[in-house]
């Protein structure tokens, strides 16, 4: 095995998008019903004007790798790729032998998304996302594709308010009639590599006496630490054959099992139970939870100071996780935790759990856009109308205060139109127009109602201008 090398080259990306093209994108055709919104399709290749002078460029990232070697790399922006050795191939089935250049671009903020492009919507549903990355691959100046049966290990971090939380997101690609520029529509991974398992999210004691040695954890006397897993429970957990029933239940993030139990002075698990009050599963769930406590292996026994085997009430925390079984078993993923950069410099990732605390993770099998994203558990929703007449030359972008997304108005009845958002949200309709040469840009605050708002208001801006503005959405 190789040790994963840094990159090569950090520029930015030679994608730049006109601004006309990314802010003033067509609207679809005139739709008198809520069904229009679904043709996302058609938005893309209904681009005008290329006249604007002003050029915008997404932040990104250039490297320069070797196929014969596993790499890891970090983007500015705190995305991490893990690229196996041997997984490029050229458009025809043909191997990679020279140099590989991949190119990067992370978007986290609403103000990329607004200025380039990005808009947060499946079949006509509003997503909130995680972060969204664009891959391109090339040898030779030519485009590169991922083989048959590989992938890429992608890494989006998780927000600071998210930390901790048991958000579950998951992965999207870009519809086909996107470009490196534009999406209009995302799809979610119906071929889904990510494995639903149970992971221990918590665990505690109460010691017996002032002579109770508070360093003890929960060890079985046979475990090998490899280096894979934050606690050896995790490890049983995955092995455990669940139903189907009991895993979709605990997938829900709002259930988890919460056991009571007594290790005796041998180490051995006795007296377990649920206790439902906290854990809110049914009973099924529970029993089965109970039956995989039962084969747990003895653990190494609690001491006291003096060293004599006690015993000890205990308590773990069992809920719904994911793993990729294909990168928790390879070895030179697994040692690339060990290296430290800029966001950890003072902690290193050593396992799989601590990536899964700080990163969404998903095994990717295609290249372009690839989105973090979840759908809003949102029923209470309405059509929010702009009275602003409609235009060809003017778009306008709802960006959300609360959720990180983008939402992009129809053409419905000569007026502007955003589809079944969520009803009460706080929101700002963001309007873009081009008339003779020049921009001209309007905000208004608002909560999303089945009520309209009145005509916008255009003040003549500039694209540094408008970054400034847009700043504040971040």
């Amino acid at each position: 095995m190789t040790t994963p090398q840094k990159s090569e080259k950090h520029v930015k990306l030679k994608i730049s998008v006109s601004l006309l093209v990314v802010l003033v994108m067509a609207l679809l055709v005139a739709c008198g019903s809520d069904t229009a919104h679904k043709g996302a399709n058609d938005t893309d290749k209904d681009s005008i004007g290329s006249k604007a002078s002003e050029k915008y460029t997404y932040p990104g990232n250039e490297y320069l790798v070797s196929p014969n070697s596993d790499t890891t790399l970090f983007g500015s922006l705190g995305t991490r790729l893990f690229i196996e050795k041997g997984i490029f191939q050229f458009e025809n089935g043909q191997a990679v032998d020279g140099k590989v250049k991949i190119d990067l671009i992370e978007v986290y903020n609403k103000s990329d998304m607004v200025l380039g492009g990005l808009l947060t919507v499946s079949d006509g549903k509003v997503l909130e996302t995680a972060g969204m990355v664009h891959i391109e691959a090339f040898s030779n100046g030519k485009k590169l594709q991922i083989g048959k049966d590989k992938q890429i290990i992608v890494h989006f971090p998780r927000g600071k308010a998210q930390k901790g939380e048991p958000i579950k997101m998951d992965l999207f690609y870009a519809n086909k009639a996107s470009t490196n520029e534009v999406v209009s529509d995302w799809k979610i991974d119906t071929v889904s590599l990510v494995k639903k398992v149970f992971t221990l999210f918590g665990w505690g004691y109460v010691w017996p006496n002032a002579t109770y040695n508070p360093n003890f954890y929960y060890r079985a006397k046979d475990y090998v630490d490899t280096g894979y897993y934050w606690n050896n429970l995790d490890l049983f957990l995955n092995k455990y054959k669940f139903s189907n029933a009991t895993i979709h239940e605990l997938d829900d993030t709002r259930k988890y099992a919460y056991i009571l139990f007594t290790l005796d002075k041998n180490g051995k698990i006795t007296k377990p139970s649920i206790d439902y009050k906290y854990s809110k599963i049914s009973q099924e769930a529970g029993n089965e939870i109970l039956q995989f406590v039962n084969t747990l292996p003895e653990f190494v026994p609690c001491k006291d100071k003096q060293g004599n085997n006690i015993e000890l009430k205990g308590s773990m925390d069992i809920m719904g996780g994911v793993v990729v079984p294909i990168y928790r078993n390879h070895e030179e993923y697994m040692k690339s935790f060990d290296k430290k950069y800029a966001r950890f410099e003072k902690s290193p990732i050593k396992n799989m759990n601590d990536a899964e605390l700080e990163f969404y993770v998903f095994s990717v099998t295609k290249l372009g856009w690839i989105n973090c994203d979840r759908f809003l558990n949102t029923k209470d929703t309405v059509n929010f109308i702009v009275e602003t007449p409609y235009n060809a030359d003017t778009q306008l972008k709802l960006i959300f205060k609360d959720i990180n997304g983008v939402m992009k108005a129809e053409n419905k009845d000569g007026k502007y139109c955003f589809f079944r958002v969520p009803k009460g949200k706080q929101a700002t309709v963001f309007g873009i127009k081009h008339l003779q040469g020049k921009f001209f840009a309007a905000f208004a605050e608002t909560t999303l109602a089945d009520k309209p708002i009145s005509e916008l208001k255009f003040q003549e801006t500039t694209l540094n201008e408008l970054k400034e503005q847009l700043k504040k959405f971040n």
